[in-house]
């Protein structure tokens, strides 16, 4: 596990342990959870040329209590590389939802992180 960026409930340390570009990339939504962890979703908007694919198209993490990471979000394959989540939210069961760049929303496995589309919306 590694810390994330987050704000002053999750402070990040100097020794994180990826790129320290993706320090720069704020979370712009955090869903709290019941156990008091969160799920937040980083700003990829305009990231740094120097980001991976993988890291821009890998921008969900669920971080515990303490701001470590449990899991980094395991979507499936992008239509168009470098295509970001660019929101999440609960659905009205309780489901946890994620849109892409490209279209496509997909629902989140909280246990796990992994995604499956569920729906085109244009």
């Amino acid at each position: 596990m590694f810390r994330l960026y987050s704000d002053e409930n999750f402070p990040l340390p100097e020794s994180i342990a990826f790129s320290n570009r993706l320090r720069m990339a704020l979370y712009s939504i955090s869903l709290s959870l019941p156990d008091g962890g969160a799920i937040v979703l980083c700003d990829m908007s305009n990231p740094d040329r120097a980001l991976s694919n993988d890291t821009i198209e890998r921008n969900v993490y669920r971080i515990d209590t303490h701001g470590m990471v449990v899991w980094q979000i395991v979507p499936v394959q992008a239509v168009r590389p470098r295509t970001p989540f660019t929101n999440i939210y609960f659905d009205s069961d309780g489901k946890l939802r994620a849109f892409r760049f490209d279209c496509h929303e997909h629902e989140i496995d909280i246990r796990t992180g992994r995604s499956r589309i569920i729906d085109f919306l244009k």
